[in-house]
């Protein structure tokens, strides 16, 4: 939304933007419906993935946005709350959800390979993963998290 709020003036900037990405999509949103769009600046689509007609009786509408571009990740307090982490291990975690891989992480820490890897496996443990695509996937779920 950010990115859309930057070519909206005026005062109901947020109400513009969400209008200029439905319009984008070529989409009408019905009062009543559930609504997921998807977009991606850098691809170039605003899309209508799906709709579900009248699943609201107020009047409400919702409408779920996906931004293809977003990078969220996890909260290190979120993480130190749900599983024990140390520090380093939130950091460790919080690297891997951005997408480094281990021996950049490593390098950028001053850390050897075998610390960086212990910690992995701390990870592997209090996260009761197994792999490290798991426990990157775990991360992402946890990132819509306060």
């Amino acid at each position: 939304m950010e990115r859309e709020c930057r070519h909206v003036a005026g005062r109901e900037t947020l109400y513009g933007a969400v209008k200029q990405l439905i319009n984008r999509a070529g989409a009408q949103i019905p009062i009543g419906s559930t609504s997921w769009l998807v977009t991606s600046s850098r691809e170039g689509i605003t899309t209508l993935v799906k709709q579900i007609a009248n699943a609201w009786t107020d009047g409400t509408s919702a409408l779920i946005l996906l931004d293809l571009d977003a990078h969220p990740e996890p909260s290190p307090r979120t993480l130190q709350c749900l599983f024990g982490l140390t520090a380093a291990e939130t950091q460790l975690a919080v690297e891997l959800a951005r997408g480094r891989n281990l021996l950049d992480i490593a390098r950028s820490r001053r850390l050897s390979r075998t610390t960086i890897r212990t910690q992995l496996g701390a990870l592997f443990v209090k996260t009761q993963t197994r792999r490290q695509a798991d426990l990157v996937a775990l991360l992402g779920r946890i990132a819509i998290l306060p």
